[in-house]
């Protein structure tokens, strides 16, 4: 297991850097998501990410579409903004979060983000501070305003379940 180092401006700063190279098209990209397109969906992404890392859980929400599905590890997906909204209140305290873009594809009008993200996490109160890591998967949606929203936001950790060894996880 990688152990997560504390970040600094400097290493937010590359890792902003590495988003934005890391979302520019390939050449076997199909047409039709402008580089304006993915910078916006690319701002969006930082926009929500430091909402998480800030834990200003409305700012979050607003960036999911009214009819936004939450699916998180182990448990039912959540749906709609104000159950997102509902859902976040109830979220464990993030200390520190760092997600990492890898892939964007998609038209004029969706797109879709993959990539890893680390995370520092108090899960309950007076326990000790966890690392998390593992990939995600948004959906974005471009409204009639032409703000791109969140329509899914997925992600999963690559830790084994609670009560199983790194040992007893599934082989990638």
């Amino acid at each position: 297991m990688t152990k997560m180092k504390s970040h600094g401006s400097n290493f937010a700063f590359f890792l902003l850097c590495l988003m934005y190279a890391g979302c520019t098209p390939s050449k076997h990209q199909p047409a039709g998501l402008t580089q304006t397109d993915m910078e916006a969906v690319v701002e969006a992404s930082r926009t929500s990410a430091m909402a998480i890392q800030q834990h200003d859980w409305d700012t979050w929400a607003q960036a999911h579409t009214e009819d936004a599905l939450l699916v998180l590890p182990n448990e039912p997906p959540v749906s709609g903004r104000r159950s997102i909204r509902s859902r976040a209140d109830s979220c464990f305290a993030i200390v520190d979060f760092s997600p990492l873009p890898m892939r964007m594809d998609g038209n004029a009008d969706i797109a879709y983000v993959w990539g890893t993200f680390g995370a520092k996490v108090v899960p309950a109160k007076d326990q000790p501070v966890q690392l998390h890591h593992g990939t995600f998967v948004q959906i974005w949606r471009k409204d009639e305003d032409g703000r791109w929203l969140m329509a899914v936001d997925s992600f999963n950790s690559d830790l084994p379940l609670h009560g199983r060894t790194a040992a007893e996880a599934p082989a990638k």
